[in-house]
């Protein structure tokens, strides 16, 4: 049994529920040893959107405290919470470790909250996050390394989003500083007009996560060219301002691979701050985490490429041992027929997998009609497919190179470009120099459509 499922055996056994229930998994996940409660109430208001202050949240601490303590009522309590001293929480958490080691709590599976629409990424703690560590527990290491850069790379809805914010999360547990920008959902499109927009868009929103007052005015020398004044910003007044080390986390940054007339010199800007961060101390605080779809499909010299240097990390789809345990997540009896049945369908792709069971959960759908409806407009894929076929049929070059995958089941040679672009929306994969479609479902649904 993992820990936080211990800590969800423990908050039903001892009666925890709502707030209370959210405060105790979060106060005690074992990232957030270390965090005072100043960061865990920040924590509850963004990662699991309560509406809490401080005093707030200590009241509910002391509640917590209340259904814990050893008493006549409750002789298998914590001997120890009739402390009144700072840190009252390190003694209940050692009393915990110490039930977890015994094996005291019974694994006989407990009540879950119910599962979100999966749109968006899976929020820390929740039940349903299929821990990999594997390819976690790499990057929690390489993070912490001075002018470390991370690649994480996957298709749209495979999970780079949700281990981004783990990443983050277990620098913040070490002291670091860290901000989280996303060039999909954050940045305009008028940001991308030129080079000199998008890093003051960059410098601004980096400034604004850390509280740092943003000097773009005063400091942006028109003397100077965009990516110099970029880097004399973050030298200045980013990384000069800050005591402890800083993770920057770029997410989706494939999305500057379509602005063309930028596209080289901002990635080539990535690479600079990774030279610097091997040789200059100011710079070895400085920790870039980057995520993308798919390979650059532009041109990039080598020698001023960031995908060329740091740790690279590509996320698989789920194993049908992972598939096996969401499905237990989600309390559903299943037996290894059931898991092959859908996998056949939408093998391991985290987001068709998730939504199956989304609606599986709510009962109003079986797994036999799931599959049968799949590809039809009352299945629970219509709107995921719709879109996908919505974008091709705007991107006549894209929808011809599909329409070539769908022809065969061995694999055809395709434009790099295109290639690329089919792999970052998640139909296709790549495998050396071939590219096949990427599962059943989306060749049950094209096949008659393109």
């Amino acid at each position: 049994m993992s820990w936080n499922s211990f800590l969800r055996n423990i908050a039903d056994r001892y009666g925890l529920s709502g707030i209370q229930r959210d405060i105790f998994t979060q106060r005690f996940n074992e990232y957030n040893y270390g965090k005072n409660e100043t960061e865990i109430t920040a924590d509850l208001k963004k990662n699991l959107r309560i509406d809490i202050d401080e005093a707030a949240y200590k009241k509910e601490l002391r509640l917590i405290y209340d259904k814990f303590i050893q008493s006549q009522e409750n002789p298998e309590g914590c001997p120890d919470l009739d402390y009144k001293g700072p840190n009252k929480y390190k003694r209940l958490l050692a009393w915990l470790e110490a039930k977890y080691e015994q094996g005291s709590v019974s694994e006989t599976p407990q009540p879950l909250p119910k599962p979100k629409y999966p749109n968006i990424a899976e929020p820390l703690n929740s039940p349903f996050y299929i821990e990999r560590p594997a390819i976690a527990v790499p990057l929690y290491q390489q993070v912490l390394q001075p002018g470390a850069l991370i690649r994480i790379k996957a298709a749209n809805q495979i999970g780079k989003t949700s281990l981004l914010i783990r990443i983050l999360d277990h620098a913040a547990t070490k002291g670091y500083q860290t901000v989280q920008l996303n060039f999909w959902s954050e940045a305009k499109v008028n940001d991308f007009e030129t080079l000199d927009k998008l890093l003051r868009w960059l410098c601004v929103n980096i400034s604004r996560q850390l509280h740092l007052k943003p000097k773009l005015d005063a400091d942006w020398d028109e003397n100077f060219d965009s990516k110099t004044n970029c880097t004399e910003y973050l030298q200045n007044h980013i990384l000069s301002a800050i005591n402890s080390p800083l993770v920057l986390g770029l997410d989706e940054i494939d999305r500057v691979f379509h602005y063309r007339h930028i596209a080289d010199d901002f990635l080539s800007l990535l690479r600079e701050w990774h030279d610097k961060s091997q040789e200059l101390p100011i710079w070895k605080k400085l920790r870039l985490v980057l995520t993308y779809s798919t390979e650059p499909y532009i041109r990039l010299d080598r020698k001023t490429s960031p995908f060329e240097v740091g740790l690279e990390m590509k996320i698989p789809e789920f194993t049908a041992k992972e598939v096996q345990t969401l499905a237990d997540l989600h309390n559903l009896c299943w037996q290894p027929k059931e898991v092959k049945q859908l996998m056949t369908l939408v093998g391991g792709h985290p987001y068709l997998v998730r939504l199956a069971f989304y609606h599986l959960t709510r009962q109003k759908i079986s797994l036999d009609q799931l599959l049968l409806e799949a590809t039809n407009r009352s299945g629970i894929y219509s709107e995921h497919l719709k879109h996908l076929l919505d974008y091709l049929d705007a991107h006549p070059e894209l929808r011809a190179a599909m329409r070539k995958v769908l022809k065969t089941d061995k694999g055809v040679q395709l434009d790099i470009t295109r290639a690329n672009k089919l792999e970052a929306l998640g139909l296709v994969k790549i495998q050396g120099s071939k590219v096949i479609l990427s599962t059943q479902l989306y060749r049950d649904y094209f096949r008659d459509r393109l």
